[in-house]
């Protein structure tokens, strides 16, 4: 029952940010073409994705030794220093 409510309050974490795909679903909103079905495969896919996510996690967390919640929090870190240290290199050759 803690993945379902973990797997809901992701998603609506994820719902929130402005990503490509929302852009896409927007813009086909605005455009009146395929509406319904764009939303459909993006919702399911969006479900599937999330569930998979989740009960992968809790696969490698069950039945490895290690700490996979560590592992993936440093490879988390590296990659934010990763993208903000080029964003910053990209806004300086801007300049």
């Amino acid at each position: 029952m803690e993945f379902l409510l973990l797997g809901f309050f992701t998603s609506l974490s994820l719902i929130l940010a402005i990503g490509a795909q929302n852009i896409f679903v927007i813009e086909q909103g605005l455009k009146k073409q395929y509406t319904f079905i764009v939303c459909f495969i993006c919702s399911i896919s969006d479900c599937f994705l999330i569930f998979v996510g989740i009960f992968l996690f809790y696969y490698f967390n069950q039945f490895f030794t290690l700490k996979i919640e560590l592992i993936f929090n440093i490879l988390l870190v590296i990659f934010l220093i990763y993208f903000i240290y080029s964003k910053i290199k990209l806004r300086i050759k801007k300049n």
